[in-house]
């Protein structure tokens, strides 16, 4: 049985797992974002904010702030030589804060939210074994017309 096939109605089954595999690209999504080494993704890194322009100027290490020294770190190879760097989020986190985020924007989401309301409505249905039948006879009395 092919995804896409017009023929067949999926089972529960089928778009559980096509939900699995769905969550489970966005998820690569974010860990492509979030776990490359750039200065964005540093614990340390802060993004500086001019006050009275409310624009993004420069970002800053603040790794040594103790000693009120601060390092400028705003670019990829910066970020890859710094021997402070150290990641914002895990892998955990992120999973979890995409789960938060698909269940209250499930508007960013599209395909999920479809997939989840086909999952609900098949779960909500109950077809019974005669309707089952009658299905697939008239979808074999069409199969027969376009042989004829």
């Amino acid at each position: 049985m092919l995804w896409g096939s017009k023929h067949y109605m999926k089972s529960p089954t089928d778009i559980k797992n096509k939900i699995k595999q769905v969550k489970y690209e966005y998820l690569k999504q974010v860990y492509k974002e979030k776990l490359a080494v750039k200065p964005e993704n540093c614990h340390y890194n802060k993004a500086v904010i001019l006050a009275d322009t409310k624009e993004y100027k420069t970002r800053l290490c603040t790794y040594f702030a103790d000693a009120d020294t601060y390092q400028v770190c705003n670019t990829v190879t910066c970020a890859q030589r710094c021997n402070a760097f150290i990641f914002k989020n895990d892998k955990n986190t992120l999973r979890e804060k995409l789960d938060v985020d698909i269940d209250q924007n499930p508007n960013k989401y599209p395909e999920l939210a479809v997939l989840s309301w086909v999952i609900e409505q098949k779960e909500n249905s109950k077809i019974s074994f005669l309707d089952k039948i009658r299905f697939e006879y008239n979808r074999f009395l069409n199969w027969l017309k376009g042989l004829l």
